[in-house]
């Protein structure tokens, strides 16, 4: 089943409202890093109607958080593109209990 990009916005039972976003990534997604010479970059990344821009809360003035944050971004990345391979080769090889032709 495929599920689609979705957005949805959450009211708690206090009243406060949250928004869900869910970008189901495909070859029609747009991914990019916009990098400035004068302030931090943005990275964006758009499905279908949803849209969700990442950046550093003062993008006059980064900060050494800044910078941790955003490796451990890169380390989440890494580990999803870690588990997808996997998975990937789990799918490609044959079952446990096949044999072989």
């Amino acid at each position: 089943m495929i599920l689609p990009t979705v957005a949805e916005l959450r009211f708690r039972p206090d009243g406060v409202a949250g928004v869900h976003a869910a970008l189901r990534l495909t070859g029609r997604s747009h991914l990019a890093c916009h990098a400035y010479e004068d302030t931090a970059p943005i990275v964006s990344l758009t499905d279908a109607h949803v849209s969700i821009s990442l950046t550093v809360p003062d993008p006059d003035q980064v900060s050494p958080a800044d910078v941790d944050m955003a490796r451990a971004l890169a380390a989440v990345v890494a580990r999803y593109i870690t588990v997808l391979e996997d998975r990937i080769a789990a799918q490609n090889s044959p079952a446990a209990g096949d044999v072989a032709a």
